[in-house]
Formats: C-alpha cells, structure tokens, sequence
C-alpha cells in the first residue's frame, strides 16, 4: 500500500463520511462469472454487508488497482468453500474468513455451491487502528473470533435489519472492531508494529472515544497522551483544525444525530446533552447554533 495509503490514513476523516452506494462499489471492484447482484445487500454508514448465492465453479476477481479504496472479507456460508489460487497456503481451512484485497493481478477466489457473507470496509477504517493489509495474511485463521464475527455477519445478512441512525452508527463501529479483532486473534499483531500508529491517530481515536463524556477536554487529552498542549494543538493544526474544535464537531455531529433519531428514542434535549458530551441543554443549543 505504500506511503499513499498511509498519508490517506493521516486525514482527518468526517465522522459520517458518506460511503460510495454498495451496488456501485460492487460493480466497480467486483468481477464475477456468475450472479452478479448479491442476494441482500446492507448499509451502515461507511460499512456494508452482502449475502451472495454461490455456484460451483463461480469466480470472483475483485479490485486489482485498488480503485476503489474498500477491501472485503469473506465468509463461506452454507458449506461453501472458497480458494485462492495465489495463494501458496494449502493447509488453510477451506472455512476460514478470506480477504479479498490486491494478490498479483487482483484477488481471485473460486467457489463451490453455498454461500457468501462478505463485510466491506474503507481500507483507511482499519489503518486508523494501525493496521497495515499489506501484512495481513489473505485467509486469517479461523479462530473464535472469525467464527463469531461469520455469525454476525451472517445473521446480519439474513435478518436484513432496518436501521436507524444511532443503529448504524452502531453496527459501523462493531463490523470494524470486529473486523480487526478476526485479525489480532489469527496471530497478526505484528501487523500494528508494522505500521505504527502516528502520535495524531492515537490523539483522534482518543478523542472520538471520549467526545460524550461532557468532563473530557483537551487538557486532559494531552494529560493522557503525556503531551503538552502546545504540541497537541501542533498535531490537529497540521490536519486543519485546532483540537477543541474537533472535539465541539463530535460533539454536534453526534447530538444532530440523536435529534434526528428522537421520535424513535424518545430521548429528552437534556439526554441528548449528556449523552453528547455537552453536559448542558444551553451548551447544545449554542452549539447547534454556530
């Protein structure tokens, strides 16, 4: 992936950074002999989720330039069993996950009858974690952690849920986790000090995991990070904002999307408050209003 993909993963990404529409992302990167529609396809915000029917004999070939910045990963369903002819590991599991990402020409898998449940994921999802693909291998182990993230993926796949906003943003969060998890647990930790995570990455993924809780705040951000505040304030200028300022945007963004979702929850402007890290209705208010 080189240091293309690791100056993509120095962005500062919006939290809802619109995904591309799944049919399209299928038809740009994916190539195969038989149906080409999968049988459900679902969202969740920049993650997605496909089921497709299997034939024997079916062939997939999926994104040889990396067109479109996603990468797949593959659970054969139904006693399908899929193989990679690139790949130089015959001892794998025909049932373990596969990850469908650049292999030579493009990744290519070959099919038996059954099924297909796939997880699609912005590469730059991953690198946040300080992941690196190009050290992952194609088929991680089937661990516990592949088979409980294949049952998830499936039962997400089959129930076609319909989500909400805050159920989206949900389900986004636990397909990445759970995505990484699959490849910490096949013995990929190795993986993260390849591609270390930069001082700034850290400081936003703190940042996003401590936004609602209203005492948290850019002093003890650097605290925890064991940085000065002058050199935290260096870090998220260099990406185009000062840290108080992204703190106040994950703040809002997540309020707009618990306004948004309020004749489903029923939660109060006070809850919404709290639960946004505003700690005030007044806060929230002036917030909304800038």
């Amino acid at each position: 992936m080189g240091s293309q993909a690791h100056a993509r993963h120095a962005q500062i990404p919006r939290r809802r950074a619109s995904a591309p529409p799944l049919r399209e992302l299928l038809h740009a990167g994916l190539q195969t002999s038989g149906s080409p529609h999968p049988v459900t396809a679902i969202a969740a915000g920049r993650a997605s989720v496909t089921l497709h029917a299997i034939d024997d004999g079916d062939e997939w070939e999926w994104d040889p330039d990396e067109r479109t910045g996603y990468f797949g990963m593959v659970f054969p369903v139904d006693d399908a069993r899929g193989s990679i002819p690139c790949d130089d590991s015959a001892e794998q599991d025909p049932r373990a996950p596969i990850l469908l990402r650049p292999c030579g020409g493009g990744a290519r898998l070959r099919w038996t009858r059954g099924g297909a449940a796939t997880v699609w994921l912005p590469t730059t999802t991953i690198g946040d974690l300080g992941v690196d693909l190009a050290f992952v291998q194609d088929r991680p182990a089937l661990t516990t952690a592949a088979l409980a993230a294949r049952s998830y993926v499936t039962t997400v796949a089959t129930t076609r849920p319909g989500l909400g906003v805050v159920e989206e943003l949900v389900m986004e969060r636990a397909l990445i986790d759970m995505t990484a998890g699959v490849f910490f647990a096949s013995g990929e930790r190795h993986v993260v000090a390849a591609n270390r995570m930069s001082t700034f990455t850290r400081a936003r993924l703190l940042f996003e995991s401590r936004f609602s809780d209203a005492a948290f705040g850019v002093r003890g951000a650097a605290e925890e990070m064991h940085l000065s505040e002058r050199h935290l304030e260096r870090l998220f200028r260099s990406q185009g904002m000062s840290p108080s300022s992204y703190l106040r945007s994950l703040r809002t963004d997540y309020a707009q999307v618990l306004l948004a979702s309020r004749h489903e929850t029923g939660m109060t402007m006070r809850t919404i408050a709290d639960s946004s890290g505003f700690g005030s209705v007044r806060s929230l208010r002036r917030a909304l209003s800038a």
